[in-house]
C-alpha cells in the first residue's frame, strides 16, 4: 500500500486490529497480525494520537473474566 495525499488528514475510530500487547486484557496477541497494521501506519505516515480514560473499550464475556482490546484509535499525519 502507498499513501500519496498531499493534505493533512486524521482517521477516528474502531480499527479492528491491535499494534502492541498492551492493546489486549486476557486475550492472545500476534506480533505477525500486528505488524501488518503497523507496517499500513508506518507507509501512510500515520502516528497513533494514544488515548486518555479507558483504553480498553471492547470486551467479551461476563464480568470479572472480560476480555478486552483497544480497537478505538484516532490517528493524524505526521508530514
Amino acid at each position: 500500500m502507498h499513501c500519496n495525499i498531499d493534505i493533512l488528514w486524521m482517521l477516528l475510530g474502531d480499527f479492528n486490529d491491535i499494534l502492541s500487547p498492551l492493546d489486549v486484557h486476557r486475550c492472545n496477541f500476534s506480533f505477525s497480525h500486528s505488524s501488518i497494521f503497523r507496517n499500513m501506519l508506518d507507509e501512510c505516515s500515520l502516528l497513533d494520537l494514544g488515548a486518555t480514560g479507558n483504553k480498553l473499550t471492547w470486551f467479551k464475556g461476563k464480568a470479572g473474566s472480560n476480555i478486552t482490546k483497544r480497537l478505538d484509535r484516532a490517528l493524524a499525519d505526521v508530514n
